[in-house]
């Protein structure tokens, strides 16, 4: 979580438990604790806490092992395609000349669920590597 998100979490933590702090050091000590975790994860596991039915304030230890329980690696066998070249993001280049990014629909496209994934009609490869749609 950065800096923001970390400050977020904790003005929405005090108004269930007012005696947490939202000063700077408190704000620095959480955000290192929860680094690698994202802020969704982290608010789902202080809902969580939330209906766990815990009478104390939640210590940031308490909310990161509710969002390790809670993460879902994703996990793909790549596959050799020939139209992402294994890499499951494509670079595309539209006939007006927008470039936009999308995931391939293959296995690989996985990683990425956060990309719109896209169908392709006519098109060609360049020597960049990015797909050139042809209308």
């Amino acid at each position: 979580m950065n800096h923001a998100e970390t400050t977020n979490l904790l003005m929405e933590m005090q108004g269930c438990f007012p005696r947490i702090s939202v000063r700077d050091v408190t704000i620095e000590t959480w955000k290192e604790i929860l680094d690698n975790v994202p802020y969704d994860t982290c608010h789902k596991a202080y809902i969580k806490y939330l209906k766990s039915g815990e009478t104390r304030e939640p210590k940031p230890g308490d909310i990161l092992s509710l969002a390790r329980t809670m993460h879902k690696a994703i996990v793909v066998n790549p596959v050799e395609c020939e139209l992402c070249h294994g890499r499951g993001m494509l670079f595309i280049l539209e006939p007006d000349g927008h470039e936009c990014v999308a995931r391939c629909s293959c296995s690989n496209g996985q990683l990425y669920p956060h990309f719109p994934t896209v169908k392709l009609g006519f098109h060609r490869h360049t020597e960049l590597g990015r797909i050139e749609v042809i209308r």
